[in-house]
C-alpha cells in the first residue's frame, strides 16, 4: 500500500485518498466505477504491455489524458485486494441508491438474525441454569436431616472461597474458632502479592507468595475477589462446626471435580507480563510484574 501510494504521488484525486484511508483504517469499502470508466479500463488493461500503443489511445471517460493511467491501475490495486475488492459499475446516480439500499437491507436481516439468535441463546442458558436450580432445590429438599441440609446448602453457597483457601494453603483458618478478617487472610499465609494476566484474552489470577512460588486461577476474573470478600464475612457467621463441615464436605468433592488452582517453581517456566491487584480485585495502577511464568497443563495440581 505505501509503496503504490510513494508511487502516484501527487497524481491521486481525492477520491483515491479517501478510498486509501478507508482501507488503511479498515473501513468498510463500497466500490462504484462508471461504466464508461470501466470500459475504458478493459481496453488499458489489453494494451498496457505496449506503450507505443497505450499511448496514442484517448479514453473518452477520462477529462484529464495524463491521469488515465493512475486512474486504470487505482482499479487494478482494488480489484486485486484478498478482501473488500467487490467492484459494482453504474450508468445513472439510482443505480448506486438501489445497489446500496439491497445491500443495506441484507446488512439488516442479517443484524437482526444475529439478534434473534442471541436472544435464543439467552433462553436456553436462562432454562439451564432454571432447570440446574430446580435439581439443587430437589436435591436439598430429599435430604431430611436439618444439618446435612445446611452443610448441603453451604458447600453449594461457598464452594469457590474453600477451593480458593484451600488452593493458596490456607483451608485451616477456614477450621479455626476465631474469625480471621479477609484483609488478613493473605499476609497470614504470606501472599506477597496478586497478578492478573495483562495481556491475554483468557482470565487467570496468579498469587504469588513471599518464597516466590505461586498459584494460578485459570478463567478466574478479578471480580471474584470482591465477592469472595462478602462470602468470607458471611462464612465466618456460621459456628466453627458448620464450617467445618462445610469445608469438609467441599474438599470429598474436589479430586472429582479437579482443583483449577496450581503451583509450581517460579523459574520453570516462560514469562509473560501481569497486571498487580489489590485484595478486592481493584487494579493497582502502574504496578506489573514481568517475571512470572506461565504454567503448562503438565503442572501438578495440589
Amino acid at each position: 500500500m505505501d509503496k503504490w501510494l510513494s508511487s502516484i504521488k501527487e497524481k491521486v484525486s481525492v477520491s483515491q485518498l479517501e478510498t486509501a484511508g478507508a482501507i488503511i483504517h479498515n473501513i468498510p469499502l463500497y466500490i462504484f466505477i462508471d461504466t464508461a470508466v470501466w470500459h475504458d479500463h478493459r481496453v488499458y488493461e489489453k494494451n498496457k504491455s505496449n506503450p507505443d500503443v497505450i499511448s496514442k489511445i484517448h479514453f473518452p471517460s477520462i477529462e484529464k489524458s495524463d491521469t488515465a493511467k493512475y486512474i486504470f491501475e487505482f482499479i487494478n490495486f482494488l480489484r486485486k485486494r484478498d478482501h473488500g475488492n467487490a467492484i459494482q459499475t453504474f450508468s445513472r446516480i439510482e443505480d448506486i441508491q438501489e445497489h446500496l439500499r439491497r445491500q443495506w437491507s441484507a446488512y439488516f436481516q442479517r443484524l437482526l438474525g444475529e439478534q434473534r439468535r442471541g436472544v435464543l441463546r439467552a433462553n436456553e442458558t436462562h432454562n439451564i441454569n432454571e432447570q440446574l436450580e430446580a435439581i439443587k432445590a430437589a436435591l436439598l429438599a430429599s435430604i431430611s436431616s436439618d444439618g446435612l441440609r445446611a452443610t448441603a446448602k453451604g458447600s453449594i453457597r461457598f464452594r469457590s472461597l474453600v477451593d480458593l483457601a484451600t488452593s493458596l494453603g490456607g483451608a485451616g483458618v477456614l477450621k479455626q474458632d476465631t474469625a480471621l478478617p479477609w484483609e488478613d487472610f493473605f499476609d497470614h499465609i504470606k501472599i506477597d502479592g496478586i497478578f492478573e494476566e495483562a495481556d491475554k484474552k483468557r482470565a487467570s489470577l496468579i498469587f504469588v507468595f513471599k518464597d516466590k512460588s505461586y498459584v494460578v486461577g485459570r478463567f478466574l476474573h478479578r471480580r471474584l475477589l470482591s465477592s469472595l470478600r462478602q462470602d468470607w464475612t458471611d462464612f465466618f457467621h456460621l459456628t466453627a462446626a458448620s464450617r467445618s463441615a462445610i469445608v469438609d464436605a467441599v474438599l470429598d468433592a474436589a479430586e472429582a471435580r479437579g482443583i483449577y488452582l496450581k503451583r509450581d517453581n517460579s523459574d520453570a517456566l516462560p514469562l509473560y507480563e501481569l497486571q498487580q491487584l489489590d485484595i478486592y480485585g481493584n487494579r493497582i495502577e502502574n504496578e506489573y510484574a514481568v517475571r512470572i511464568p506461565e504454567p503448562s497443563d503438565d503442572d501438578i495440581p495440589f
